[in-house]
């Protein structure tokens, strides 16, 4: 009754779903795994720091998790990553990292897919890349290239729905069926 009651999802309800999914991932045999939300919401903070987030990134005991998890996206035990962003203020955007494909799947449910890529995918463009580069340079491996592609989701008509559309956009990616 909840969500037929609102036009938007708070932080609570997106880390609600996004731990939802990643149990039902859990369960099967993909080497994907989702970004609690909280911690993306930390490496974000770093992100905009620059080489003052790194150095906060690479001591604190925060950050574990996440540096574990670069760990296994850099050697292979884990080839897609994702989660969803808080962009632009006020945008929730989803994203899928492909070890597989070199590729950064992101969704904008503002943004008209083939019209090049908006604020908001930059914005989440520059944090990816910016985790991935803390990443590989804990690592003996030289950083990989990946490019952007737009993940496939709906337009929305409002402003309000963009956490449904990320929660959809990403569920779809990782559990098609």
């Amino acid at each position: 009754m909840r969500y037929l009651s609102i036009s938007c999802l708070v932080i609570m309800d997106i880390i609600h779903h996004i731990e939802i999914l990643q149990s039902h991932l859990e369960r099967t045999e993909r080497r994907t795994r989702l970004i609690p939300l909280l911690d993306v919401q930390c490496l974000s903070g770093c992100a905009l720091q620059g080489n003052g987030g790194l150095v906060i990134y690479k001591r604190l005991h925060t950050y574990n998790g996440l540096r574990h998890l670069g760990g296994e996206f850099i050697s292979g035990a884990v080839t897609h990553l994702g989660s969803i962003l808080h962009v632009d203020s006020n945008h929730w955007v989803s994203f899928i990292i492909s070890l597989e494909d070199s590729t950064v799947f992101l969704a904008d449910s503002l943004h008209r897919a083939g019209t090049g890529t908006s604020r908001a995918m930059e914005e989440a463009m520059g944090i990816i890349v910016w985790w991935l580069n803390a990443s590989y340079s804990g690592s003996n491996k030289s950083v990989m290239s990946f490019r952007t592609a737009p993940l496939p989701t709906a337009y929305q008509n409002d402003a309000t729905s963009c956490g449904f559309f990320a929660l959809n956009a990403l569920a779809h990616y990782i559990l098609p069926s």
